[in-house]
């Protein structure tokens, strides 16, 4: 702050002309026959102006005795320096400074390695393989079943063109696959319908069975079998020999024979 041009013998004027209209006021009410109450009030009020204007220029005067014994200080940058301190708090008062304080940087979290998997011992591993191998098994099995389901009858079980007819043969395939023969039927992936026969579709993922690719039937003779000019043809095994049929012709069939039909093959087993 810079300095008041006031002086402390000014201040010391101005109480003194205080005191003294005091007294010119008071000496008036004697002079009128007693002291007034405006005598005595512009009495008090002048003292109290002048003790203190008295105390002002004591306090005024330590402080420009002080300011004049400091050095003068240099000049600062207004947008770096901190605010001066107030002029009534006098040297060696503490200040405050600038902020230079900051925030505590928060490292970052190191990211992990992911925790090692725990070694695969042969008994775990055989185990697993173990697990995995049934699960497979079991889905494998279960399409069949349901394929099976969808495109063949239950074996066993007489059609409802051979409710009275009796058991001639039973054909086990090589999937375990078991149907029962009443009377004329006609075997391939999507065998065709014929009056007097029986249609059954068999399950073929390869394509090597024809539409309609054999028939098995039986009489007073026994059971037969003939291919219906299938493009693989049927082949029946019998013991160490194979024979071929041909289109169209039946061939009688013993127990324990087996049939050959592209990919897929059956026995028979005739009824006793």
């Amino acid at each position: 702050m810079t300095a008041r041009p006031t002086s402390a013998l000014t201040l010391v004027a101005v109480g003194a002309a205080g005191l003294l209209s005091a007294g010119i006021a008071a000496a008036v009410g004697l002079a009128a026959g007693g002291v007034s109450v405006l005598a005595v009030a512009s009495a008090g009020v002048a003292g109290m102006a002048w003790a203190g204007s008295l105390v002002w220029a004591v306090l005024y005067t330590a402080r420009r005795a002080a300011a004049g014994a400091m050095p003068a200080a240099a000049p600062v940058d207004p947008d770096t320096a901190s605010d001066p301190a107030p002029w009534f708090l006098g040297p060696g008062r503490p200040t405050a400074g600038p902020v230079t304080a900051s925030l505590p940087q928060i490292a970052a979290p190191d990211s992990a390695p992911p925790p090692a998997r725990p070694p695969v011992t042969p008994a775990g591993a055989a185990m697993l393989a173990e697990r995995t191998g049934l699960e497979e098994r079991t889905a494998d099995a279960a399409a069949s079943a349901l394929e099976i389901t969808r495109t063949v009858p239950p074996a066993a079980r007489p059609a409802d063109r051979f409710v009275d007819a009796p058991l001639l043969a039973v054909l086990t395939w090589d999937d375990g696959t078991r149907m029962a023969v009443y009377g004329r039927t006609l075997y391939g992936r999507n065998p065709a319908v014929e009056a007097g026969t029986v249609s059954v579709p068999v399950r073929d993922e390869t394509l090597s069975l024809s539409k309609t690719h054999f028939e098995v039937g039986g009489g007073a003779t026994g059971a037969w079998v003939a291919d219906r000019h299938s493009t693989n043809g049927t082949v029946l095994v019998r013991g160490a020999a194979r024979h071929p049929l041909v289109p169209g012709r039946p061939a009688a069939l013993r127990g324990g024979d087996r049939l050959e039909l592209g990919d897929r093959a059956a026995i028979v087993d005739l009824a006793s």
